[in-house]
């Protein structure tokens, strides 16, 4: 049974009233307004053993006054049941505080909430109070509060020296919000939760797609570099979504079977999920071997708090991140407007030329360069679409024409490189609703990329694969290179991003073709191969199961 203690609803329109949860202290009535409801409800006050009924108004969630026949005195501890609409009452005891005489032989009172009798009467009068001030107000009860007003309470009965308290967290949450770079970010992070946990070490385990955790971060207090950690740990929080504290790992049963942990002698053991409402980034993982119970179920709560924060400064970091992009992106697209138009002409002529050239002199070799010229200038153009997006034209095509004209396109690199390439397509394949000189560009893109990677391998084998799954298309081009990085799974359709060198990418091409794909209902997708190499998956829907089916 808890007790709520509150200042009185005293016969004055400006009170102020408070209410302190758990504590015998009295709080500053003067530090904020407390909700207080019109309404009459029934009540009983039990005096003698016996409960006399009357009415209760001016409720709010610290007191109540009523109006009675006889008088009672201020400090006295009377038992109460108030009744609510279509529900069991709420029973306690109330505080008288004060009792005025007032007409006709009657009395009011006003009186404070001393003891609830269960955590669950007081949530149900916050609740009462709060949608019943809903109403009063004209509001919807369909949408909530920003808080709710137990949570309202709680902020309103904070002590001094708890609210000094709780500034040092929103200092923390200064110095998180404050990083704008993704890695100062989880460094600053990790460091503040080891320091305020007193944690011997702490890393951060980000899940990015690869085989195993990245560690972008980590701390000690000591001179430890060992960045080795218990999976079965890890494995548990992931299990269960929730954080895992053990005091003693020695002799926790749940961590029985993980001999890691016994290997590095760990005691004190702390792994808490970095969530958002989004996704979830990872896991923030403390321990200590100096002796059981170093880390404790304050340092979790401490932890989980500064885990949120985190998860939500990495939110901010990333949403930067991406205006910083576009603002790059925009830029761009100015620059690339006075690139297609002064290239126009040079361009022009020297397809013109070409032309001439090869109906003189013929071959592969000026066919070639007619096709590497369109191709410049196809790439021109895409630059400019990637920052001013406009209407795609599509019609009816066969993908597997697209795929033919592409293979044609990268022969010289594939001899150039020496790669074998391996195509596979099935038969007569439906059409789908596409731009054919957009698509081609998706899968010269892939090609090259393919390409790049498998001729650093003596075997190297680029393999497109194209078939009909259902209502889509399959186009998969793969490649037995090195793969692509984990940390580099989630980044690769980010504008300006490459793993290639500073010569050698300009990491456009897969934001442009991400954009392509998108553009033609479609999806793309990347993955590291079981064996060695990179995968991507470009899956389109047939015509016949698109809304837009005009041909333009």
């Amino acid at each position: 049974m808890g007790k709520f203690h509150a200042g009185a609803d005293e016969p004055k329109e400006n009170y102020v009233g408070s209410m302190e949860l758990g504590s015998k202290g009295s709080v500053p009535r003067e530090r904020r307004a407390n909700v207080r409801l019109n309404r009459v409800l029934a009540i009983a006050l039990g005096l003698d053993d016996n409960f006399c009924s009357t009415v209760a108004v001016d409720l709010s969630v610290s007191g109540f006054q009523v109006a009675t026949s006889f008088p009672l005195q201020p400090g006295q501890i009377v038992p109460v049941k108030l009744h609510l609409s279509n529900t069991l009452p709420i029973e306690g005891t109330a505080e008288i505080k004060w009792c005025e005489k007032l007409d006709l032989g009657l009395f009011r009172l006003g009186c404070q909430f001393e003891e609830m009798k269960s955590l669950d009467d007081f949530e149900r009068l916050c609740k009462f109070v709060e949608k019943e001030r809903l109403n009063a107000d004209g509001l919807s009860t369909e949408v909530p509060p920003t808080l709710e007003l137990a949570t309202q309470v709680t902020l309103r009965t904070l002590t001094d020296q708890e609210i000094d308290r709780f500034a040092v967290l929103g200092k923390i949450s200064e110095l998180l919000n404050g990083c704008y770079e993704l890695q100062e970010l989880l460094d600053k992070a990790l460091k503040i939760t080891v320091e305020a946990t007193g944690a011997e070490r702490g890393m951060l385990l980000l899940d990015r797609g690869g085989a195993d955790y990245e560690i972008p971060a980590f701390h000690a207090q000591t001179q430890s570099g060992d960045k080795n950690f218990s999976r079965c740990v890890v494995e548990r929080v992931e299990s269960s979504g929730q954080p895992l504290l053990s005091l003693d790992a020695q002799r926790d049963e749940r961590l029985s079977g993980s001999n890691s942990l016994r290997v590095m002698g760990t005691r004190s053991i702390l792994c808490i999920p970095i969530t958002s409402r989004k996704r979830s980034f990872g896991y923030m993982y403390l321990d200590s071997s100096v002796r059981a119970g170093a880390l404790t179920q304050s340092d979790l709560k401490l932890a989980a708090v500064i885990a949120g924060m985190a998860a939500s400064a990495i939110e901010r970091a990333e949403d930067f991140s991406i205006l910083v992009q576009n603002e790059k992106l925009a830029a761009m697209g100015t620059l690339t407007a006075g690139l297609l138009h002064e290239l126009s002409n040079p361009l022009g002529s020297i397809l013109g030329l070409g032309e001439l050239l090869h109906m003189e002199v013929g071959g592969e070799l000026t066919e070639e360069l007619l096709e590497e010229a369109r191709r410049c200038r196809s790439l021109v153009q895409d630059l400019l679409r990637l920052s001013r997006k406009g209407p795609v034209k599509l019609s009816l095509i066969q993908l597997e024409d697209v795929v033919g004209a592409a293979v044609n396109a990268v022969k010289t690199e594939l001899d150039r490189n020496d790669v074998e390439l391996i195509l596979e397509q099935e038969a007569h394949l439906p059409p789908v609703m596409g731009n054919p000189d957009h698509l081609r560009q998706v899968l010269l893109n892939l090609l090259s990329n393919a390409i790049y990677e498998a001729g650093k391998k003596e075997d190297g084998k680029v393999e497109i694969r194209l078939k009909c799954t259902g209502p889509e298309l399959l186009l998969v081009v793969a490649d037995n290179g090195d793969g692509i990085p984990a940390a580099s799974l989630n980044k690769l359709s980010d504008p300006f991003f490459t793993t290639k060198g500073p010569d050698e990418g300009t990491g456009l091409g897969l934001t442009i073709i991400q954009r392509i794909v998108t553009e033609h209902g479609g999806t793309l997708s990347a993955e590291n191969r079981c064996d060695r190499g990179a995968l991507f998956r470009v899956v389109l829907p047939l015509a016949e199961t698109r809304s837009d089916k005009i041909v333009s």
